[in-house]
């Protein structure tokens, strides 16, 4: 069977992807960790409620990688991977959402 994309005006494809489980960590003062990734998984899509500093398979610090609020990213992960995370500045929520 073959798969078709849907295609944007200009007849570029567009990635889409289904939702599967949702993880919800802490944005806080000290790094914190979500559960590992689910097997089959190789996208996620992090959605923080507040500004924060994410890093994969090792604490976050404010070295790490910058997600603005309410911002809306996907990354490539392998199952079995960690999402860890810090605030910026102030608490809030990364939702970590798997894709397929």
């Amino acid at each position: 069977m073959t798969l078709l994309m849907p295609r944007d005006d200009n007849g570029l494809s567009i990635q889409t992807f289904a939702w599967a489980t949702e993880r919800k960590v802490a944005i806080g003062a000290a790094s914190a960790a979500a559960a590992a990734i689910s097997a089959g998984i190789r996208m996620i899509r992090l959605c923080p409620d507040q500004a924060c500093y994410v890093k994969l398979n090792a604490t976050a610090t404010s070295s790490d990688h910058y997600i603005p609020k309410d911002a809306r990213e996907i990354l490539p992960v392998e199952p079995g991977d960690v999402v860890n995370v810090i605030q910026v500045s102030t608490a809030g929520t990364l939702h970590i959402t798997e894709l397929q």
